[in-house]
């Protein structure tokens, strides 16, 4: 239905990207807490497999990715910043990717290699939970390969075998990612699209339900209260007065010689003295 994921109106557009920034709140938040959590678990991952490198792979991992993991979830907390809550997780889904990425180049193999899992994780989790829209999960996927194949070939030099093993895992979870993040955000704009159309739908029955109300206690030439409303109006007076002695005082106007307008000059003349009295009695 949306081929492109766009709208055509611009105003259309910025107004889903707020939507869905805003709509998308709950679920960051659970994101970004239970993020915080599995990434300082994994901490325990460091201790029993790299010892003596835990140093380093502590930096990285609670001077960086964590960090960046609680001002995102602080973020969601925040009304100047829940309007741009994706890009918030476009950061992030970098920041703990590169940081997954630094960790294996202060690793040697084989260990360094079962590191790159994690890159995998947070991928999976950002596309998913995150909520990403697809051009920025494109963007952040394609962004986080580059890195990590620089990284395996230049910097490690790693084995043809493990290079081929490790692309295919990380390229296979980003195209599946992307499937996910097309899908959920196709999804998004359709009931975005639903729930405006029920929106508009229930303001025009409200408007119309306003305007048959109107119509059904007012006179359509003078604007004025009709016989039916002024009989109920007199009825809720005498009611008034019969339970709380409240004194109600009837106004009767008559417009003298009207017939002769109407017989001189015709009715259209005669509906006009009509509306300027209706607009003299209202005004007074």
């Amino acid at each position: 239905m949306f081929p492109s994921l766009r709208f055509e109106e611009p105003d259309l557009e910025a107004s889903f990207r707020s939507h869905d920034c805003l709509a998308t709140v709950p679920v960051a938040r659970f994101c970004y807490f239970t993020g915080c959590i599995l990434w300082a678990g994994f901490g325990i991952v460091d201790v029993l497999l790299a010892p003596d490198r835990l140093g380093a792979l502590w930096a990285i991992r609670f001077g960086v990715g964590l960090p960046a993991l609680v001002l995102a979830g602080a973020a969601t907390y925040s009304a100047g910043l829940q309007p741009n809550l994706k890009l918030v997780g476009v950061a992030v889904t970098l920041i703990c990717g590169a940081s997954i990425i630094a960790m294996t180049t202060v690793l040697e193999p084989p260990l360094a290699d079962s590191y790159y899992v994690g890159l995998i994780l947070v991928i999976f989790c950002s596309y998913i939970f995150a909520q990403l829209r697809f051009f920025q999960a494109v963007f952040s996927g394609i962004a986080l390969l580059m890195v990590y194949e620089a990284v395996l070939i230049a910097y490690k030099g790693a084995a043809f075998t493990t290079i081929v093993n490790n692309s295919a895992f990380v390229i296979s979870t980003i195209y599946i990612g992307l499937i996910a993040c097309f899908k959920l955000e196709q999804h998004r704009r359709v009931e975005f699209t639903d729930q405006r159309t029920i929106a508009n739908d229930n303001q025009r029955l409200t408007h119309l339900a306003t305007e048959l109300e109107y119509q059904s206690s007012h006179d359509a030439l003078t604007g004025l209260l009709n016989r039916r409303q002024l009989a109920e109006m007199f009825d809720r007076a005498v009611l008034r007065f019969a339970t709380l002695r409240e004194a109600t005082a009837v106004m009767l106007i008559d417009v003298d010689d009207f017939k002769q307008v109407n017989d001189q000059y015709g009715h259209d003349v005669g509906d006009e003295v009509l509306e300027q009295v209706g607009d003299a009695i209202r005004r007074n």
